[in-house]
Protein backbone atom coordinates (compact mmCIF):
# COMPACT_ATOMS: atom_id res chain seq x y z
CA UNK A 1 0.00 0.00 0.00
CA UNK A 2 1.51 3.28 -1.07
CA UNK A 3 2.53 5.42 2.33
CA UNK A 4 1.74 9.10 2.70
CA UNK A 5 5.03 9.13 4.56
CA UNK A 6 8.14 11.20 2.10
CA UNK A 7 11.13 9.62 2.02
CA UNK A 8 13.84 10.23 4.48
CA UNK A 9 16.40 13.18 3.67
CA UNK A 10 19.17 11.46 3.12
CA UNK A 11 21.42 14.72 2.01
CA UNK A 12 20.35 16.26 5.43
CA UNK A 13 20.03 12.95 8.00
CA UNK A 14 19.11 14.30 11.50
CA UNK A 15 22.77 14.74 14.17
CA UNK A 16 22.65 11.73 15.98
CA UNK A 17 20.76 11.51 19.20
CA UNK A 18 17.85 13.66 17.44
CA UNK A 19 15.06 12.90 15.18
CA UNK A 20 12.50 10.17 15.62
CA UNK A 21 11.57 7.47 13.40
CA UNK A 22 7.89 8.74 11.62
CA UNK A 23 5.47 5.66 10.76
CA UNK A 24 2.23 7.25 9.92
CA UNK A 25 1.55 11.08 9.72
CA UNK A 26 -2.01 12.32 11.33
CA UNK A 27 -4.16 11.44 8.00
CA UNK A 28 -6.99 8.80 8.23
CA UNK A 29 -6.10 5.04 6.66
CA UNK A 30 -2.16 5.23 7.16
CA UNK A 31 0.04 2.30 7.41
CA UNK A 32 3.84 2.15 8.25
CA UNK A 33 6.60 0.24 8.72
CA UNK A 34 10.00 -0.47 9.36
CA UNK A 35 12.20 -3.37 9.74
CA UNK A 36 15.86 -3.91 10.96
CA UNK A 37 16.88 -6.52 8.31
CA UNK A 38 20.66 -7.90 10.12
CA UNK A 39 20.03 -10.50 12.21
CA UNK A 40 20.44 -9.97 15.62
CA UNK A 41 22.13 -12.61 18.08
CA UNK A 42 19.68 -13.59 21.15
CA UNK A 43 21.69 -16.40 22.34
CA UNK A 44 22.03 -14.30 25.52
CA UNK A 45 18.52 -12.85 25.72
CA UNK A 46 17.48 -9.43 24.63
CA UNK A 47 16.67 -5.75 26.23
CA UNK A 48 14.95 -3.46 23.99
CA UNK A 49 13.94 -0.49 24.98
CA UNK A 50 12.44 2.57 22.66
CA UNK A 51 10.29 5.99 23.58
CA UNK A 52 7.05 5.54 21.13
CA UNK A 53 4.85 8.75 20.88
CA UNK A 54 1.18 9.05 19.33
CA UNK A 55 -0.03 13.13 19.61
CA UNK A 56 -1.76 15.52 16.66
CA UNK A 57 -4.64 13.65 16.14
CA UNK A 58 -6.74 14.92 13.18
CA UNK A 59 -10.18 13.71 14.26
CA UNK A 60 -11.31 16.34 16.53
CA UNK A 61 -14.13 13.59 17.97
CA UNK A 62 -11.62 11.49 19.61
CA UNK A 63 -7.86 11.23 20.42
CA UNK A 64 -6.07 8.31 19.43
CA UNK A 65 -5.04 5.52 16.67
CA UNK A 66 -4.95 2.44 15.72
CA UNK A 67 -1.04 2.59 18.14
CA UNK A 68 2.49 1.37 17.38
CA UNK A 69 3.38 -2.04 17.70
CA UNK A 70 6.74 -3.94 17.90
CA UNK A 71 7.34 -6.97 16.43
CA UNK A 72 9.92 -9.38 16.48
CA UNK A 73 10.95 -12.40 13.62
CA UNK A 74 12.84 -14.93 14.32
CA UNK A 75 15.79 -14.47 11.83
CA UNK A 76 15.88 -18.14 9.70
CA UNK A 77 12.18 -18.96 9.14
CA UNK A 78 8.78 -16.72 10.95
CA UNK A 79 7.30 -18.20 13.79
CA UNK A 80 6.02 -18.09 17.53
CA UNK A 81 8.89 -16.30 19.87
CA UNK A 82 9.07 -17.02 23.60
CA UNK A 83 9.38 -14.05 25.40
CA UNK A 84 9.28 -14.67 28.56
CA UNK A 85 9.17 -18.71 29.34
CA UNK A 86 5.41 -18.52 28.30
CA UNK A 87 4.21 -21.93 28.49
CA UNK A 88 3.81 -23.79 24.93
CA UNK A 89 5.90 -21.58 22.96
CA UNK A 90 9.03 -22.39 21.38
CA UNK A 91 12.27 -21.42 22.63
CA UNK A 92 14.11 -17.37 22.14
CA UNK A 93 15.87 -18.09 18.39
CA UNK A 94 19.79 -17.75 18.12
CA UNK A 95 18.57 -14.89 16.02
CA UNK A 96 15.89 -12.19 15.73
CA UNK A 97 15.27 -9.20 13.11
CA UNK A 98 12.75 -6.46 14.94
CA UNK A 99 10.58 -3.24 13.04
CA UNK A 100 7.90 -1.30 14.06
CA UNK A 101 4.46 -0.95 12.76
CA UNK A 102 2.30 1.93 12.77
CA UNK A 103 -1.22 2.39 11.55
CA UNK A 104 -4.43 5.38 11.31
CA UNK A 105 -7.85 4.51 10.44
CA UNK A 106 -10.97 6.33 11.49
CA UNK A 107 -9.08 8.02 13.72
CA UNK A 108 -5.69 9.73 13.51
CA UNK A 109 -2.49 10.35 15.29
CA UNK A 110 0.82 11.14 14.12
CA UNK A 111 3.21 7.90 15.33
CA UNK A 112 6.66 8.03 16.15
CA UNK A 113 9.60 6.29 17.53
CA UNK A 114 12.72 7.55 19.20
CA UNK A 115 15.84 6.41 21.42
CA UNK A 116 15.75 2.51 20.33
CA UNK A 117 18.61 0.51 22.47
CA UNK A 118 19.05 -2.57 22.16
CA UNK A 119 21.35 -5.02 24.35
CA UNK A 120 22.13 -8.75 25.68
CA UNK A 121 19.94 -9.04 28.87
CA UNK A 122 22.60 -9.16 31.83
CA UNK A 123 23.04 -11.75 34.33
CA UNK A 124 21.55 -11.43 37.57
CA UNK A 125 22.76 -13.00 40.30
CA UNK A 126 20.84 -14.03 43.33
CA UNK A 127 21.94 -15.04 46.97
CA UNK A 128 20.58 -17.48 49.74
CA UNK A 129 22.03 -17.97 53.05
CA UNK A 130 20.82 -20.18 56.18
CA UNK A 131 22.14 -21.99 59.13
CA UNK A 132 22.00 -25.42 59.16
CA UNK A 133 21.68 -27.29 62.68
CA UNK A 134 21.63 -25.35 66.26
CA UNK A 135 23.70 -22.44 67.06
CA UNK A 136 25.57 -23.04 70.63
CA UNK A 137 27.65 -20.11 72.05
CA UNK A 138 31.09 -22.10 72.73
CA UNK A 139 30.30 -24.13 69.84
CA UNK A 140 30.80 -24.94 65.97
CA UNK A 141 27.87 -23.90 63.47
CA UNK A 142 27.32 -24.25 59.61
CA UNK A 143 26.18 -22.18 57.12
CA UNK A 144 25.05 -22.75 53.70
CA UNK A 145 24.98 -20.49 50.66
CA UNK A 146 23.72 -20.97 47.30
CA UNK A 147 24.38 -18.54 44.21
CA UNK A 148 22.07 -18.88 41.33
CA UNK A 149 20.88 -16.44 37.85
CA UNK A 150 17.30 -15.16 38.18
CA UNK A 151 15.25 -16.81 35.39
CA UNK A 152 14.40 -13.74 33.40
CA UNK A 153 17.97 -12.42 32.89
CA UNK A 154 21.33 -13.70 30.38
CA UNK A 155 23.45 -16.03 31.95
CA UNK A 156 26.64 -15.29 33.90
CA UNK A 157 29.40 -16.01 31.26
CA UNK A 158 32.37 -15.10 33.71
CA UNK A 159 33.75 -16.23 36.86
CA UNK A 160 30.84 -15.86 39.42
CA UNK A 161 32.53 -14.93 42.73
CA UNK A 162 30.29 -15.68 46.40
CA UNK A 163 30.60 -13.76 49.05
CA UNK A 164 30.17 -14.88 52.98
CA UNK A 165 30.19 -12.00 56.07
CA UNK A 166 30.05 -13.08 59.02
CA UNK A 167 29.62 -11.54 62.20
CA UNK A 168 31.73 -10.65 64.47
CA UNK A 169 30.64 -13.61 67.22
CA UNK A 170 31.13 -16.43 64.32
CA UNK A 171 35.30 -17.13 63.31
CA UNK A 172 35.40 -19.09 60.00
CA UNK A 173 36.86 -21.97 59.87
CA UNK A 174 36.24 -23.49 56.86
CA UNK A 175 34.58 -23.16 53.17
CA UNK A 176 33.89 -25.53 50.35
CA UNK A 177 32.02 -26.38 47.81
CA UNK A 178 31.68 -28.85 45.04
CA UNK A 179 33.77 -26.60 41.65
CA UNK A 180 33.85 -23.82 44.17
CA UNK A 181 37.65 -22.56 45.25
CA UNK A 182 37.10 -20.67 48.70
CA UNK A 183 39.48 -18.36 50.88
CA UNK A 184 39.19 -16.72 54.18
CA UNK A 185 39.99 -13.27 55.34
CA UNK A 186 38.47 -12.62 58.57
CA UNK A 187 34.95 -12.52 58.22
CA UNK A 188 34.88 -12.92 55.35
CA UNK A 189 34.83 -15.96 53.05
CA UNK A 190 35.26 -15.41 49.40
CA UNK A 191 34.76 -18.49 46.95
CA UNK A 192 35.56 -18.65 43.33
CA UNK A 193 33.09 -20.83 40.42
CA UNK A 194 34.41 -20.63 36.95
CA UNK A 195 32.23 -21.58 33.54
CA UNK A 196 28.57 -20.70 32.55
CA UNK A 197 25.91 -20.08 35.04
CA UNK A 198 22.38 -20.35 32.89
CA UNK A 199 19.74 -18.52 33.85
CA UNK A 200 17.19 -20.09 36.51
CA UNK A 201 19.99 -22.51 37.66
CA UNK A 202 22.16 -22.86 40.47
CA UNK A 203 25.90 -23.97 41.35
CA UNK A 204 26.27 -25.98 43.98
CA UNK A 205 26.06 -24.67 48.00
CA UNK A 206 29.18 -23.32 49.79
CA UNK A 207 29.22 -24.71 52.91
CA UNK A 208 30.53 -22.94 55.76
CA UNK A 209 32.22 -24.17 59.38
CA UNK A 210 32.34 -21.36 61.91
CA UNK A 211 33.41 -21.29 65.80
CA UNK A 212 30.50 -19.92 68.15
CA UNK A 213 32.51 -17.21 70.96
CA UNK A 214 31.42 -18.08 74.17
CA UNK A 215 29.20 -14.68 74.68
CA UNK A 216 27.43 -14.63 71.35
CA UNK A 217 23.96 -13.27 71.64
CA UNK A 218 21.24 -15.31 71.04
CA UNK A 219 20.68 -13.97 67.70
CA UNK A 220 23.55 -13.88 65.11
CA UNK A 221 23.10 -12.20 61.03
CA UNK A 222 25.43 -13.66 58.12
CA UNK A 223 25.44 -11.93 54.85
CA UNK A 224 25.68 -13.57 51.14
CA UNK A 225 26.00 -11.63 47.87
CA UNK A 226 27.44 -12.46 44.73
CA UNK A 227 29.29 -10.84 41.47
CA UNK A 228 30.06 -12.10 37.94
CA UNK A 229 31.40 -9.41 34.92
CA UNK A 230 28.04 -7.32 34.04
CA UNK A 231 25.97 -8.27 36.79
CA UNK A 232 22.68 -6.32 37.15
CA UNK A 233 22.47 -5.72 41.15
CA UNK A 234 18.76 -6.16 41.66
CA UNK A 235 17.22 -6.76 45.51
CA UNK A 236 17.69 -10.35 45.51
CA UNK A 237 21.56 -10.41 45.51
CA UNK A 238 22.17 -9.90 49.05
CA UNK A 239 20.97 -12.98 51.55
CA UNK A 240 20.83 -12.73 55.09
CA UNK A 241 20.51 -15.46 57.60
CA UNK A 242 19.68 -14.55 61.23
CA UNK A 243 19.98 -18.00 63.54
CA UNK A 244 18.97 -18.04 67.07
CA UNK A 245 21.51 -19.41 69.33
CA UNK A 246 21.32 -21.15 72.79
CA UNK A 247 24.23 -20.54 75.73
CA UNK A 248 27.14 -21.93 76.29
CA UNK A 249 26.20 -24.87 78.40
CA UNK A 250 28.22 -24.66 82.31
CA UNK A 251 30.05 -27.36 81.71
CA UNK A 252 30.80 -30.44 83.83
CA UNK A 253 30.85 -30.33 87.49
CA UNK A 254 32.98 -33.20 88.90
CA UNK A 255 32.75 -34.36 92.98
CA UNK A 256 34.66 -36.44 94.72
CA UNK A 257 34.68 -39.01 97.75
CA UNK A 258 36.97 -40.90 99.59
CA UNK A 259 35.79 -43.53 101.37
CA UNK A 260 38.38 -46.36 104.03
CA UNK A 261 37.26 -50.18 102.33
CA UNK A 262 36.94 -51.94 105.45
CA UNK A 263 39.05 -51.03 109.04
CA UNK A 264 42.22 -49.15 108.77
CA UNK A 265 44.58 -50.60 111.38
CA UNK A 266 48.36 -48.71 111.66
CA UNK A 267 51.13 -51.09 110.66
CA UNK A 268 48.90 -52.85 108.14
CA UNK A 269 47.69 -52.71 104.53
CA UNK A 270 44.14 -50.63 103.73
CA UNK A 271 41.91 -49.98 101.12
CA UNK A 272 40.33 -46.49 99.86
CA UNK A 273 37.58 -46.30 97.45
CA UNK A 274 37.42 -43.19 95.66
CA UNK A 275 34.52 -42.10 93.93
CA UNK A 276 33.93 -39.61 91.00
CA UNK A 277 30.97 -38.23 89.77
CA UNK A 278 29.05 -35.47 88.42
CA UNK A 279 26.72 -33.35 90.22
CA UNK A 280 23.22 -32.76 88.75
CA UNK A 281 22.17 -30.23 86.31
CA UNK A 282 25.49 -29.79 85.07
CA UNK A 283 26.88 -30.35 81.55
CA UNK A 284 27.91 -34.02 80.25
CA UNK A 285 31.75 -34.37 80.50
CA UNK A 286 32.83 -35.39 77.04
CA UNK A 287 36.12 -36.54 76.73
CA UNK A 288 38.69 -38.63 79.28
CA UNK A 289 38.12 -37.73 82.88
CA UNK A 290 41.24 -37.51 85.13
CA UNK A 291 41.68 -38.73 89.07
CA UNK A 292 44.73 -37.73 90.63
CA UNK A 293 45.38 -38.72 94.38
CA UNK A 294 48.02 -37.57 96.52
CA UNK A 295 48.77 -40.06 99.37
CA UNK A 296 50.45 -38.90 103.11
CA UNK A 297 54.42 -39.53 103.24
CA UNK A 298 53.34 -42.00 105.92
CA UNK A 299 50.94 -43.36 104.19
CA UNK A 300 52.30 -44.67 100.76
CA UNK A 301 49.67 -46.18 97.79
CA UNK A 302 50.97 -49.72 96.47
CA UNK A 303 48.39 -50.08 94.14
CA UNK A 304 45.54 -48.85 92.66
CA UNK A 305 42.57 -50.26 89.72
CA UNK A 306 38.96 -49.74 89.23
CA UNK A 307 36.73 -51.15 86.28
CA UNK A 308 37.98 -49.23 83.16
CA UNK A 309 40.55 -46.85 84.65
CA UNK A 310 43.71 -46.77 83.46
CA UNK A 311 45.57 -46.24 86.56
CA UNK A 312 49.78 -45.82 88.05
CA UNK A 313 51.21 -44.87 90.75
CA UNK A 314 53.91 -42.97 90.55
CA UNK A 315 56.75 -41.62 93.28
CA UNK A 316 58.01 -37.71 93.24
CA UNK A 317 61.53 -39.40 93.30
CA UNK A 318 62.99 -42.82 93.58
CA UNK A 319 63.46 -44.47 96.25
CA UNK A 320 66.06 -46.59 97.94
CA UNK A 321 65.51 -49.15 100.15
CA UNK A 322 66.20 -48.08 103.29
CA UNK A 323 63.80 -44.98 102.54
CA UNK A 324 61.00 -47.80 101.37
CA UNK A 325 61.07 -49.03 104.90
CA UNK A 326 61.08 -45.73 106.28
CA UNK A 327 58.84 -43.81 104.47
CA UNK A 328 60.62 -39.97 104.81
CA UNK A 329 58.45 -37.00 104.67
CA UNK A 330 60.30 -36.14 101.05
CA UNK A 331 59.20 -39.33 99.55
CA UNK A 332 54.95 -38.76 99.20
CA UNK A 333 53.67 -41.24 96.54
CA UNK A 334 50.73 -40.56 94.00
CA UNK A 335 48.31 -42.88 92.31
CA UNK A 336 46.45 -41.61 88.75
CA UNK A 337 43.74 -42.87 86.96
CA UNK A 338 41.93 -41.84 83.73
Amino acid sequence: MPSAIGPCGWHSPDLPGHGVLRLTGNGDHQVGFAIYTQPVDASLGLNISFDAYQYDSATKRHRGADGIAFVLIDSPQVRQVNLNDIPGQPALPPTVKFGFTGATGDETAIHEVSNLVVSALRPDLLTRIRGAGRFRAQGTSTLVATVSDDAASGPATGTVTGVIMLPGPLTPLSAAGPGWTCAISGLKVRCAHPGTLPPGISFPPITVTASVAPGAPRRLTAESSGTTPGNYLSPGNVGYATTPVDVAPPGPDLMLAVRPVGALVAGTDGKFRLDVSNAPGAWTAFGPVSLTYHARPDSPVLSSDGAGWTCAVRWRTPPRLSQLLEYPSSQATRAACR
